[in-house]
């Protein structure tokens, strides 16, 4: 009987060995498991900033293009109004010498205005 409690003794250490075992590779899963997951969120984060700036990039592009855009419409556009008014110019230089006397300056007045209302536009 002596024999017997004494392997069950053992068997009871044994066990205890196994379970502090067990338990240890538990809390040394659960650590490795919680430090994976604060990578995973650091990483996940960083990734969440990145896409957000380069949104914030791709937007800033877009309305430099616009505002770029703009800028040569609005260019194109003044130099069409001073292309008319070269036009309307000419047209005048090109007519005033078959008009006689007060046709002559009274087309001339009109030309002069109507080109200061071209540069004026």
């Amino acid at each position: 009987m002596s024999d017997n409690l004494e392997e069950l003794r053992r068997q009871e250490l044994e066990l205890q060995k196994k379970q502090l075992f067990a338990e240890r590779v538990t809390a040394a899963a659960a650590v490795a498991s919680a430090a994976n997951t604060a990578q995973t969120a650091e990483a996940v984060e960083r990734m969440r900033r990145e896409a957000s700036a380069a949104a914030e990039s791709t937007a800033r592009h877009q309305l430099e293009m616009r505002i770029q855009q703009q800028e040569m419409a609005e260019r194109q556009e003044q130099m069409a109004e001073e292309q008319r008014a070269a036009n309307f110019r000419q047209t005048v230089l090109t007519t005033l010498p078959l008009l006689k006397g007060e046709e002559k300056a009274q087309y001339a007045r009109s030309a002069d205005a109507n080109e200061d209302g071209l540069r004026n536009n």
